[in-house]
């Protein structure tokens, strides 16, 4: 397995989590918005345990992402 906390990915979670901050929504809103518009995503599975994880999952629907 590719080790992924390496000085290179942790700069890009950072500026991912201010750009989501910049526009509104969460770094988790973020990422689901870019895995659902992904051609070859069918479907992605969340997990909530709470009402209010599901409105703040159903706000990645908003998010247009550039790229």
């Amino acid at each position: 397995m590719q080790d992924l906390m390496n000085d290179k990915v942790l700069t890009a979670v950072q500026k991912l989590q201010t750009l989501a901050q910049q526009h509104g929504y969460t770094l988790a809103q973020m990422a689901l918005a870019w895995v659902l518009r992904k051609p070859i995503i069918s479907a992605a599975i969340i997990g909530a345990s709470r009402p209010q994880q599901v409105e703040e999952n159903a706000k990645a629907s908003e998010i247009t992402p550039d790229r």
